[in-house]
């Protein structure tokens, strides 16, 4: 065989490999309602938001070149400055919103393991922070040592309980998924018992409570 007809194949191998490699990187977003408009993809550094990429949303579908970009945590900014997070992590994504005012609520994860994870955190965690928040409102309303406020205390422990459990969770069976290293930094504090006496017995039963509002709010 000529060098020119091994240089051909050659090329020819190695463009089909991009290809895969681009399809197989590929971030696919399909959004009910979207009109075609300019959507752009944003990155996390830190606590912020950076500009990384622009496309031409077409018939509500939004796809970006993930071979572009590194891993880590992004969102989908919409011309209003409205957004959906996501987590890549050189994988193929596709996730669909049907209703873009509940995109948490609405969106199904059709490709992508870490999204999978993620967006079900998500629900779990912002379901408890409403739940948390509500006996938050109650809890203001009653004295110290009431039989109401020790039994909202009780339903606080017991939802900071289930959050570190799922939290508990994810890191046990996804310890090497970048999701998990992304989520670690979002996690509960860990709360310390309560303080107790010489006896064992407590001597704080909002401890806990104030602990963690202390921490989370």
């Amino acid at each position: 065989m000529s060098v020119k007809k091994i240089l051909l194949v050659s090329f020819l191998f190695f463009g089909i490999g991009l290809m895969q490699q681009s399809v197989a990187q590929t971030m696919k977003f399909k959004i009910k309602n979207l009109p075609d408009t300019t959507v752009y993809l944003v990155k996390y550094y830190g606590a912020n938001l950076f500009y990384a990429d622009t496309v031409q949303s077409k018939n509500g579908v939004v796809v970006f070149d993930g071979s572009k970009h590194h891993a880590g945590m992004y969102a989908v900014m919409m011309p209003d400055n409205s957004y959906f997070e996501f987590v890549y992590d050189k994988e193929p994504i596709f996730i669909i919103i049907s209703d873009f005012s509940k995109r948490l609520e609405t969106a199904v994860v059709k490709k992508s393991q870490n999204n999978q994870i993620f967006y079900a955190y998500l629900r779990f965690i912002t379901a408890n922070h409403k739940k948390m928040v509500e006996l938050n409102k109650k809890y203001e309303g009653y004295p110290k040592g009431t039989p109401q406020y020790d039994s909202l205390v009780t339903q606080i422990d017991v939802i900071y309980a289930q959050n570190v459990k799922y939290q508990d969770s994810i890191l046990a069976a996804y310890p090497d998924l970048l999701v998990t290293d992304l989520l670690k930094m979002a996690f509960d504090v860990k709360i310390p018992d309560y303080p107790r006496d010489a006896n064992g017995q407590v001597t704080d039963s909002s401890f806990k409570y104030n602990y963690y509002r202390n921490h989370y709010w």
